[in-house]
């Protein structure tokens, strides 16, 4: 069952457009029905560490409505936010040690067919191959008439797969790069290496290719280097080399297209991010307006100064939206989380995924700072089950008995005394 729903999850993510009913403008993705299961299982003791969160959010609603934003467009904001904080809270009540093959077998499955189309898109893009665009989120469908970014320009190189953009496409590869380091040896650990390297290459995107840079480094700070260590690093390097190398044989635009990018983000040029960072004297004036307690949740429309680019703000809408004291509030969780995870005994089951997971998640909140982005919170909610249950709780499910449908307590196998 974990399979499937983690399955369901993922595909969710990859294809949010895919709803399963649209009425009018509003949709509902497949990933809002896969995380009800998770939701179900919330529990107030797997719960406490979303307190804090939960604080900032009630702030955030107080200070939408009080500076003015639309009722309706606070009301689907909280619930999204309410979604999102019971999500969390339901998987950290599972105990994901048990279920750790699970979450790698069930990413990698689906990464499989995920990261060969991105392969594929990424050339038929410049050969103008079918397939290569498909109209995967409403969003995109409203503003792109159905088509993926880059459409309309002549030569479009990056993959972005099932999903709305490269970007997003770069942090689910991410996610299978941390899932393969956090492995010791297998196939899976191979598989997940291989796949997410590829697909950060495929997208192109310059945040996923940093990202995968400062994984490598945390990796390196907190693991002790053994020989399946440099294995690890070994596969990252060859899968690199081998990715870089097909694409100046196949896409040699887009191979000249990642390394002018990678050359002006050296150079501290602000094309590197087309052109993002001259969005930030706006960012920091709508910040230094409230820098404090923020504006409150849904009452930002657009970053820039000429209010054109609405996409930016998710830079740091999170700032913005919070201000200090409830941006603190909100990522507290996240960091303690992280440090527990650091300062775990590195022999301790889940170590390596709760700290990898929480470093991508951490990352992913500088190029995406939406509250309510429900991966974010699946690896929030995996880490702090892994973190915070006692090592001493067994992972070992007991033996329940059944007799004419009604659960006993767990066999008791102990020592027999003969009379």
């Amino acid at each position: 069952m974990i399979a499937l729903i983690l399955s369901l999850f993922i595909i969710g993510w990859a294809t949010q457009g895919m709803t399963l009913f649209d009425v009018g403008r509003y949709s509902f993705p497949l990933i809002l029905f896969a995380a009800i299961p998770f939701c179900l299982q919330l529990n107030i003791r797997s719960s406490r560490f979303l307190m804090l969160p939960i604080i900032s959010s009630i702030f955030a609603v107080v200070v939408g409505l009080l500076d003015g934003a639309q009722p309706s467009r606070v009301a689907s904001q909280t619930f999204l936010q309410c979604l999102a904080i019971i999500f969390a809270g339901g998987v950290a009540s599972i105990n994901w040690r048990l279920h750790l093959d699970t979450l790698a077998a069930s990413s990698v499955g689906l990464g499989i067919p995920i990261v060969l189309y991105g392969g594929y898109q990424m050339v038929a893009r410049a050969l103008h191959l079918p397939f290569a665009f498909l109209p995967i989120t409403n969003q995109q469908y409203y503003i792109d008439g159905g088509l993926q970014r880059d459409w309309d320009k002549a030569v479009a190189t990056r993959a972005s797969s099932f999903f709305s953009e490269p970007s997003e496409f770069g942090i689910f590869c991410l996610w299978l790069v941390a899932l393969g380091l956090s492995r010791k040896s297998g196939p899976l650990q191979l598989m997940a290496l291989v796949l997410g390297c590829a697909g950060i290459f495929f997208s192109q995107s310059l945040s996923a290719l940093l990202g995968a840079i400062a994984l490598m480094v945390v990796y390196l700070f907190t693991h002790r280097v053994r020989t399946h260590t440099i294995r690890q690093l070994a596969i990252v390097g060859l899968v690199a080399i081998v990715a870089i190398g097909l694409m100046r044989i196949l896409v040699p635009e887009g191979f000249d297209r990642l390394t002018d990018r990678v050359t002006q983000a050296a150079n501290l040029d602000s094309r590197a991010d087309s052109g993002r960072i001259d969005h930030l004297p706006a960012i920091w004036r709508t910040f230094s307006e409230s820098p404090i307690w923020g504006h409150g949740i849904s009452s930002l429309a657009a970053a820039s100064s000429s209010g054109s680019d609405s996409t930016t703000i998710g830079y740091a809408m999170l700032l913005m939206e919070r201000g200090v004291v409830g941006a603190a509030l909100f990522l507290l969780p996240w960091f303690t989380i992280t440090a527990k995870a650091w300062l775990s005994p590195i022999t301790r089951q889940g170590r390596s995924v709760a700290l990898l997971l929480m470093v991508v998640t951490l990352y992913s909140f500088c190029t995406l700072s939406l509250t309510y982005f429900l991966p974010c919170w699946l690896a929030l909610g995996i880490a702090a089950s892994l973190v915070t249950r006692p090592p001493e709780e067994s992972t070992e499910q007991p033996r329940i008995l059944h007799s004419r449908g009604t659960a006993l307590r767990p066999e008791y196998e102990g020592p027999r005394v003969r009379v």
